[in-house]
């Protein structure tokens, strides 16, 4: 669910003005803080969908060839490891 802060951010704003220096400094706090809640929950959807991502790359069966060597062998563990 995406919301648009801009009319938040403009309403908050007009109350900046209106409550003089002490209501202003409230004002901007409060908006300081949406802002940082919205930017919060972005990462935390971001990161979210990043390990599902890699959960689901995890889960998927791994294929192997006849010609693979054995797992924990030498040359398995050189053909999977060197550059």
């Amino acid at each position: 669910m995406d919301i648009d802060l801009n009319i938040a951010f403009e309403k908050l704003r007009q109350m900046e003005l209106e409550d003089g220096d002490l209501g202003a400094v409230y004002w901007h706090k409060v908006a300081m803080l949406l802002r940082d809640a919205h930017q919060h929950r972005e990462r935390a959807l971001a990161a979210e969908e990043q390990v599902r991502r890699m959960r689901s790359r995890k889960t998927k069966p791994v294929l192997s060839s006849r010609f693979d060597p054995p797992v924990g062998s030498e040359r398995y563990l050189l053909k999977r490891f060197s550059p």
